[in-house]
């Protein structure tokens, strides 16, 4: 569950100034650990590597400040179901791969590797979990529509939940057979 379109819905300020904030606090508080924990890797990245990273970072300011924006024209539900695209470019790029990537999970309880698609199914959960909110937190009631939706993405994740499942201990028994 996410509060972060919570707070951007309460935050007073205009979009592109709760988006500067946003990632420069982000950034003052990575920056220090990032630099620490990983200089030297910092010191090996050409000009080339520099400029893409910064174009990253264009990229993800450009997305945060729409994103925030669009808490003006519309719901939670429908600002961060917008928002959780990421399974569809992870599909498309997946695709011109001709194969399956593997991602790592983020939860400690699940040191293994988690497949992409599997790991961007499960994002989209933070649609559902900021509707919950925004209907207990803010009195925006959801639609029918946006109820079947959830409802929809809870049996996705279920669905993808039992076949990772079986998917990891074929990959056990392989490993360890």
């Amino acid at each position: 569950m996410s509060f972060a379109a919570i707070f951007v819905r309460l935050a007073a300020a205009p979009g592109l100034v709760t988006a500067v904030y946003r990632l420069l606090l982000t950034a003052l508080i990575l920056r220090p650990a990032a630099l620490l924990k990983s200089q030297a890797e910092f010191r090996r990245l050409s000009g080339h590597d520099w400029r893409l990273a910064l174009a990253a970072g264009a990229l993800l300011a450009l997305h945060v400040a729409t994103w925030i924006s669009s808490r003006k024209f519309t719901t939670v539900a429908a600002s961060v179901a917008l928002l959780s695209t990421a399974p569809v470019w992870v599909a498309l790029a997946t695709a011109s791969r001709g194969n399956q990537s593997r991602a790592s999970s983020c939860g400690e309880l699940q040191p293994q590797f988690l497949s992409a698609s599997f790991v961007t199914l499960v994002i989209l959960s933070e649609p559902v979990g900021s509707t919950a909110l925004s209907y207990f937190l803010l009195r925006e009631t959801p639609s029918l529509a946006v109820l079947v939706g959830g409802a929809l993405i809870l049996v996705g994740i279920a669905v993808a939940t039992i076949g990772e499942r079986r998917s990891a201990l074929a990959l056990t028994c392989v490993e360890t057979g």
